[in-house]
C-alpha cells in the first residue's frame, strides 16, 4: 500500500510542477521518479494478483532497462564518434560540432586512464573531476527528460501567432536545411489552422549576423512565400540577435497578453527556447521539427551546456557544496590523517 501512496504523491507533485512551470528541471527528476515508482507499483500489483502476463512483461522491461543502463557508457561512446564522423563529413567543422567527439574521448580517458595511475595527488584531482562529471550526468538526466516532456501537448485550439525562430544563413543569404525545417513546421501548423477556419499570423524572427548580407527573417519570408504563404500573413522581426531577443521582440509585435502563441524551432532547441520565452514573459508553446540523429546528438549536448549556463548560479552553489563535502570527507579519511591518528595513539 505504501508504494502506491508514494507513486500517487509523486504523480501529483509532478502534475502540479508541470502545470506551474513546464521549463523547471525539477520536472525531469519528478518524471523519472513517477515512472520508476509506477513500474515498481505495477510489478507489486501483478505479483500480488498473480497476473503472469503483466509480470513477465514488466520483467522484460526491467531487464532491457538494466542492460541499457549497464552498457550506456559504451553506447554513448559509439554514438559520440558516429556523430562526430558524420558532422565532420557533412557539416561545418566548427568547434561546436566537435562536442560529441570531445565527450567520446573524455569517456575513453575516464574508463582507462585512472586505472593506470597510482598517485595520491592525481587521484585526488581525478576524484574531483569525477564528482563534477557525476553531477553533470545527474543534471543531464534532468535536462534531457524535461526537454522531452516539455512539448508534450497537442494544439487543438485557435493560434493567433506562429513565431518561427531564425538561424544562420548559408552564404549569408540562403535558408539552410536546418532553418527550412523550422519554417516548414510552422507552415504546417499555419495550414492546419487555416483548414480549421482560423487566420494566424506568422512572425519571422531573426536579425542580420555579421557574416550575413540580409536579415534572416527576410530570407525566411522569401522561403515561406515560395511555399505558398501570402505576404500579408507574414510579419518580419529583423532586429533579434539571439533566442531571447526572438521572444522579446516578437512579444512587442504581438502586444497582447491573451494571444495564443506558438513558436517553431528544431526539436533539440524547443526546451531552451521555452526557457527564454518564459524569461521574456511571453506565454507561448513550442513545437520542434525533426533533425537527423547525428546532428541532434551533438546539438543536444550543446543545448545542455547552454541550459547549465542559464542556471549557472544554482549549479555553482550545488557543486561548491558537493566539493566542500568531499574535501571534508577526504581530509578525515585520507592516509595522512589516519597515519597521524595511528602515531598519536602509539
Amino acid at each position: 500500500m505504501l508504494i502506491y501512496i508514494i507513486t500517487l504523491v509523486c504523480l501529483i507533485l509532478f502534475s502540479l510542477m508541470y502545470l506551474k512551470s513546464r521549463t523547471s528541471l525539477i520536472n525531469g527528476f519528478l518524471f523519472v521518479g513517477v515512472m520508476g515508482f509506477l513500474l515498481f507499483s505495477l510489478m507489486i500489483f501483478s505479483m500480488e494478483n498473480n497476473i503472469g502476463l503483466l509480470t513477465a512483461l514488466l520483467m522484460i522491461i526491467f531487464g532491457i532497462a538494466s542492460i541499457f543502463i549497464l552498457t550506456s557508457v559504451f553506447w554513448v561512446i559509439i554514438f559520440s564518434f558516429y556523430s562526430a564522423y558524420m558532422l565532420f563529413k557533412k557539416e561545418s567543422r566548427s568547434l561546436a560540432n566537435f562536442l560529441s567527439l570531445f565527450l567520446g574521448l573524455f569517456l575513453i580517458f575516464w574508463i582507462f586512464v585512472p586505472n593506470l595511475i597510482n598517485n595520491t595527488i592525481i587521484n585526488f584531482i581525478l576524484s574531483i573531476i569525477g564528482i563534477i562529471f557525476s553531477y553533470g550526468i545527474l543534471m543531464f538526466m534532468a535536462f534531457f527528460t524535461t526537454s522531452c516532456i516539455y512539448p508534450s501537448y497537442f494544439i487543438f485550439e485557435k493560434v493567433d501567432y506562429i513565431i518561427i525562430l531564425g538561424a544562420g544563413l548559408i552564404n549569408g543569404n540562403k535558408v539552410s536545411k536546418l532553418l527550412a525545417s523550422r519554417i516548414d513546421k510552422g507552415i504546417n501548423l499555419f495550414n492546419s489552422q487555416i483548414k480549421k477556419g482560423f487566420s494566424p499570423k506568422i512572425i519571422m524572427s531573426g536579425g542580420q549576423g555579421n557574416d550575413e548580407t540580409l536579415p534572416e527573417s527576410i530570407a525566411m519570408k522569401k522561403y515561406a512565400m515560395e511555399q505558398g504563404i501570402n505576404e500579408d500573413d507574414i510579419i518580419v522581426e529583423d532586429k533579434s540577435k539571439n533566442t531571447y531577443e526572438n521572444m522579446l521582440f516578437s512579444k512587442t509585435i504581438i502586444n497582447d497578453e491573451n494571444a495564443k502563441v506558438v513558436f517553431s524551432t528544431n526539436n533539440f532547441h524547443v526546451y531552451r527556447a521555452g526557457i527564454y520565452a518564459k524569461k521574456a514573459k511571453l506565454n507561448a508553446k513550442g513545437i520542434g521539427s525533426k533533425t537527423k540523429f547525428y546532428y541532434w546528438y551533438n546539438a543536444i549536448i550543446r543545448e545542455y551546456i547552454a541550459v547549465m549556463v542559464i542556471y549557472k548560479k544554482f549549479n555553482v552553489i550545488c557543486l561548491s557544496l558537493l566539493l566542500f563535502a568531499f574535501g571534508i570527507l577526504y581530509f578525515f579519511t585520507s592516509d595522512i590523517i589516519l597515519e597521524i591518528i595511528r602515531r598519536f595513539n602509539g
